[in-house]
């Protein structure tokens, strides 16, 4: 289905507390995203890949186009990392954020600042704060 151009912003995490991208693989995992991207016609905004999660944003215009991209990006880490680490695996709990035009440069402002950002948080207070800010005022309360 054709759409206008939207922004998707996607985090995944490794399935398990104990699993962690190795630093040797992380430059490749990035050039992994933008392989997938390109083969999925899905134009990859920005990325970041840390030790215990993945960003990746992108702009699509085609339903089709993002699901695939998605099935293939979690297959391609998970074939790369597998290779350091045999058991390693994407959570299926693949956070997914569909943004207007005008968040997109937020967002992308936000994965570049995410080693600062980690500095003070970590990913589960990311998630929540960020991505699921009902669940904290729901603690508050």
């Amino acid at each position: 289905m054709e759409m206008n151009s939207l922004g998707m912003h996607l985090l995944l995490v490794p399935d398990g507390e104990s699993v962690h991208i190795p630093r040797v693989v992380r430059a490749e995992i990035s050039s992994c995203i933008n392989v997938v991207g390109a083969l999925c016609d899905v134009s990859v905004k920005e990325r970041a890949v840390r030790e215990d999660h993945i960003h990746v944003l992108v702009e699509i215009t085609n339903e089709e186009h993002a699901a695939q991209f998605i099935a293939r990006l979690v297959e391609k880490v998970t074939e790369t990392v597998a290779e350091f680490q045999p058991m390693f695996e994407i959570s299926e709990k693949i956070h997914v954020t569909l943004l207007p035009s005008h968040h997109r440069e937020i967002m992308s402002s936000f994965l570049r600042d995410q080693d600062r950002y980690h500095s003070e948080r970590t990913v589960q207070e990311e998630i929540d704060q960020v991505f699921r800010p009902d669940k904290m005022r729901a603690v508050a309360n």
